[in-house]
């Protein structure tokens, strides 16, 4: 008879390692904060001219709604609660939808052009091309999450 094989183990490790507040902080995969997310969003928000999700509002949304979404994006925004370096552009670019959006007649006319905008976007689609690296790199890249839990698995074992 052959060696005895523990599949108990690798199916324990492998849940360890889709836990990750129970995964050593050495193993944890670098992830983004809540704020970061929030700044990425904004500015990607903004640069589209979509005011609406800059402030993570919805169009149909009334004042009071508005409100309450520009305070709640304006808190994790600003630059004495986040560290990021984009932060106090991202905090301008809420209060500059915000300001748009909160008053009656710049809102009707920002919802009319946004209503054009989304119209001929929606007459001439465009692909968006997604990059990624050739060779071994790009394999790697395409099989990333295999490569992260074969890496997770070697730490273990070594560990």
């Amino acid at each position: 008879m052959g060696p005895r094989r523990r599949p108990i183990r690798a199916v324990g490790l492998l849940l360890l390692a889709t836990q990750a507040a129970a995964l050593p902080k050495w193993l944890r995969w670098p992830g983004k904060t809540k704020e970061q997310k929030a700044v990425e969003r904004v500015l990607n928000e903004f640069e589209r001219d979509e005011f609406y999700g800059c402030i993570g509002a919805k169009p149909s949304a009334n004042a009071a709604q508005l409100k309450k979404a520009y305070r709640a994006t304006a808190k994790l925004c600003h630059p004495d609660k986040n560290s990021d370096s984009r932060a106090p552009s991202a905090f301008d670019a809420a209060r500059d939808a915000y300001d748009v959006l909160s008053e009656p007649d710049a809102r009707r006319e920002y919802d009319r052009r946004r209503q054009a905008r989304l119209r001929e976007e929606k007459k001439n689609p465009t692909k968006k091309l997604r990059v990624e690296p050739s060779g071994p790199l790009g394999r790697a890249w395409r099989y990333r999450v295999w490569v992260f839990m074969s890496w997770v698995l070697v730490k273990t074992l070594l560990a």
